[in-house]
């Protein structure tokens, strides 16, 4: 039964082990696009991955001529994100402005000291976004000119980039492609709504796939960013994570009688890791899976605003927080950026006279489905953390109408061992740290 339907079942340690020894690693657009937005520690795990599993690389033809057709494109949103960072903050520094009539109407209340921080901190911030821009923007003329990443990229792929389809044949796949999105068949027909022929090309690049397929006889390990519903399941259908769509494994068994297991890309940076014996670096995975994120949500521009308005509210409530453990706890010591014996990073630990330790951790949220998911990642990396620390995660609110929204959305929904746990917290009419409630 499962020999004939492995779609529908999980893969076992031995299938895995198998893929990872004999199959042909087959790349989506994206995962090139990557390193364009990857940090640079990042993309040097990539590119040594690559160069050590050389041999087993392959690309669809359709992949790298999106890769080729949207590579400036990509270049130039880099640049773009700084201007709308800039945009965010300046709003930012406006809404702490503002809060200075503040001073006429309620002498009691200290609003110099409590913008004081976070003015000078987004003053700063300012600063070095305009200085990052002029980087940047020397950078993306040099890339224009000679870009050492598409260098890297050819010499790795030379020979190693399938056939693309004559005109004939294009014009029959648009046809197929468009039958398969009335009947929802994957991948594709979540774009099926673009205007252009760019629609299809999901359909052209898994046609593609499939003719390789059937020539080569060899398993497919596939990489991609893509991680819509016509790609892979939800983390909730998933077991809590994304999983490739059964019906994109049955086809490819189907067609080519070949195994195929599709890796988002942050995975397969961990995994590949993990098979060529690399060293671990959580920093790598953490920039991987924001990035793989970043990519799932459609980009990050339009996260900017909300998020970094978020920050702020938890800047503050962060330092007011800090302020109070300071009275509170006077034999504790309270370390910035601690890292772990693990390797991972924590804003805040708070170190008790007796050195019990617990980790003071922001979450902010912006009030979308998203919340919830960045949340769970975020208890998950920090599940790993074998040192015995506890930990305190704070949501910030803007006030207690929203402490109280936030509060409704994620309660009983969050799952975390007995070292987490959760809180509410704003700053109520006179700047001082409250907390709303403990979620369940």
């Amino acid at each position: 039964m499962e020999e004939l339907f492995p779609g529908f079942y999980d893969r076992t340690e031995e299938e895995l082990s198998m893929l990872w020894q004999e199959a042909t690693l087959v790349l989506d657009t994206n995962m090139l696009l990557n390193v364009y937005r990857y940090r640079e520690k990042t993309s040097e795990r990539f590119w040594e991955i690559l160069e050590q599993l050389q041999e087993r690389i392959w690309i669809p033809h359709q992949a790298m001529y999106e890769y080729q057709n949207n590579r400036l494109d990509v270049i130039g949103q880099q640049l773009k994100v700084y201007s709308e960072v800039s945009k965010a903050i300046k709003s930012a520094q406006t809404t702490l402005e503002v809060l200075e009539y503040l001073k006429e109407r309620h002498r009691f209340i200290k609003i110099d000291e409590i913008i004081e921080d976070p003015k000078r901190v987004l003053a700063e911030a300012n600063k070095k976004l305009s200085e990052g821009l002029q980087k940047g923007r020397q950078e993306f003329e040099s890339l224009k000119a000679s870009d050492i990443y598409r260098e890297r990229i050819t010499h790795l792929f030379h020979g190693r980039i399938g056939e693309p389809y004559k005109r004939v044949q294009l014009l029959d796949i648009y046809c197929q492609a468009d039958k398969r999105f009335e009947m929802q068949i994957p991948p594709g027909w979540k774009d099926k709504s673009k205007k252009t022929y760019g629609k299809y090309g999901d359909v052209i690049l898994w046609f593609q796939l499939l003719d390789y397929a059937r020539i080569r006889k060899k398993p497919i390990l596939f990489i991609t960013d893509d991680v819509k519903s016509d790609w892979f399941l939800s983390a909730q259908e998933g077991n809590g994570k994304p999983y490739p769509r059964p019906e994109l494994v049955q086809e490819m068994y189907e067609e080519a009688g070949v195994l195929l297991h599709i890796y988002p890309g942050y995975e397969f940076l961990e995994q590949a890791s993990k098979f060529l014996s690399l060293t671990r670096e959580p920093s790598i995975s953490e920039d991987a899976k924001e990035v793989s994120d970043i990519n799932s949500e459609g980009g990050l521009i339009e996260k900017i605003g909300k998020g970094l308005l978020a920050s702020v509210t938890g800047y503050k409530v962060l330092t007011t927080l800090v302020d109070l453990l300071k009275k509170n706890y006077l034999g504790s010591e309270l370390v910035y950026g601690h890292l772990t014996q693990d390797g991972w990073p924590l804003d805040l630990v708070m170190i008790e006279a007796d050195g019990a330790k617990t980790a003071i951790e922001l979450l902010p949220v912006i009030g979308d489905e998203g919340d919830l998911k960045i949340i769970m990642e975020r208890i998950q990396d920090l599940s790993e953390v074998t040192e015995p620390i506890k930990f305190k995660m704070i949501i910030p609110a803007d006030n207690i109408p929203h402490a109280s929204k936030i509060y409704a959305m994620l309660r009983n929904k969050i799952r975390a061992d007995e070292r987490f746990s959760f809180v509410v917290a704003y700053l109520d009419s006179y700047g001082n740290y409250r907390e709303y409630r403990t979620i369940p």
